[in-house]
């Protein structure tokens, strides 16, 4: 990606810039990566980005991907019960290993998320 442009422009000329580069960039990244939103076009492509946005805003607008409707907050659905099935499935699984082991160990709540692997839920 051509991001090393340096543009020196004299104090009191006017002169006449072309942004192509850029907005090929950007749409070379949209080609490569298709699934990608505009947020992640701006954090990947900054300077293309801001350099669009500052100068030629329509034609950056034209090559973003459409918008993808949020819900308040930046929220997103969640799935609680095919959640709950893949907890209890997991649990299931560490209980079982629990009780094979070599040494008795007691079975609690955390010892079960611990070794299945669930403290990332936000449980623990």
């Amino acid at each position: 990606m051509n991001s090393s442009i340096k543009i020196y422009i004299p104090k009191g000329k006017q002169v006449e810039v072309d942004y192509s580069a850029n907005a090929d960039d950007i749409r070379k990244y949209i080609k490569e990566n298709p699934g990608c939103t505009r947020n992640e076009v701006r954090k990947r492509l900054y300077r293309q980005y801001m350099r669009l946005y500052k100068y030629q805003r329509e034609l950056l607008y034209s090559i973003l991907p459409e918008r993808v409707k949020q819900l308040p907050g930046g929220i997103q659905k969640i799935d609680w019960s095919a959640r709950d099935i893949e907890i209890l499935e997991r649990a299931k699984m560490a209980y079982s290993r629990l009780l094979f082991m070599s040494e008795p160990v007691r079975i609690s709540s955390s010892r079960l998320m611990k070794k299945s692997d669930i403290h990332h839920f936000g449980f623990v």
